[in-house]
């Protein structure tokens, strides 16, 4: 046997034994919280009034709030705990700027994980947030 082969093997071998011992990638338990399956959901969220866009559980222990446009500076805007009483006027930010393409993520074991509602609005045109929770 060559020694590209070797390497080749060897290489395979490390990524097996890293699989392996990787306890998140095999579905179990990380930071006290297991991750088997997870749900998906989506909203829209347009320009000119807050959406309510999650409904917070103290019983999930991760979320994904990502927002699925692609046009250039149309973020999302996400508040948390209440919508904004005011009116969404461009360069003035509230709660959190998510970017296109870009995800927020919360969890139990980041220790960033918010109880309450969280609330959308877009800067520019409607979208779609994508929610993912377990």
């Amino acid at each position: 046997m060559n020694k590209k082969w070797l390497i080749v093997l060897f290489a395979a071998l490390v990524v097996g034994i890293f699989i392996a011992s990787h306890t998140s990638l095999k579905g179990t338990p990380v930071g006290g919280f297991s991750f088997p399956a997870a749900t998906n959901a989506s909203s829209t969220v347009g320009v000119y009034a807050w959406s309510s866009v999650y409904a917070g559980n103290s019983s999930q222990g991760f979320v994904a709030l990502c927002n699925s446009s692609m046009v250039t500076n149309n973020y999302l805007s996400l508040n948390f705990g209440s919508a904004s009483t005011t009116a969404n006027v461009p360069g003035k930010p509230f709660g959190y700027q998510l970017a296109p393409g870009g995800c927020y993520t919360m969890s139990q074991e980041q220790g960033n994980l918010f109880g309450g509602s969280v609330y959308a609005i877009a800067s520019s045109a409607t979208t779609t947030l994508l929610e993912i929770y377990k």
